[in-house]
């Protein structure tokens, strides 16, 4: 439709009027400008759909390690490495570490 508009007001219309030629170069820009952003928009969706993928599996991941926490920071008590493990554990689940 626009290459339609274009051949008209260039062409057809009036050929050699400035005015006419700018406003057919105006559209052609905003026709490159608008592809352009189409363009990033689907690129946009594109890393849009891989960070909500990866978040979605870290979330599973950390929900993972939580609940081994959680069995670690509980049931370890039979020697003084599993007391210093069941310790680790709890602070890690209480969000604090070695360095807090």
């Amino acid at each position: 439709m626009t290459d339609d508009l274009l051949y008209r007001l260039r062409g057809v219309m009036c050929g050699d009027d400035p005015v006419i030629e700018e406003a057919a170069s105006r559209i052609e820009e905003l026709e490159k400008y608008q592809s352009i952003h189409s363009q990033c928009d689907k690129s946009s969706l594109e890393v849009e759909g891989k960070l909500v993928q990866r978040l979605s599996l870290a979330h599973a991941r950390i929900e993972k390690l939580e609940a081994a926490l959680r069995e670690l920071s509980t049931d370890w008590d039979c020697c003084a490495v599993s007391k210093n493990m069941k310790l680790i554990a709890r602070k890690a689940l209480e969000g604090k570490d070695e360095s807090n």
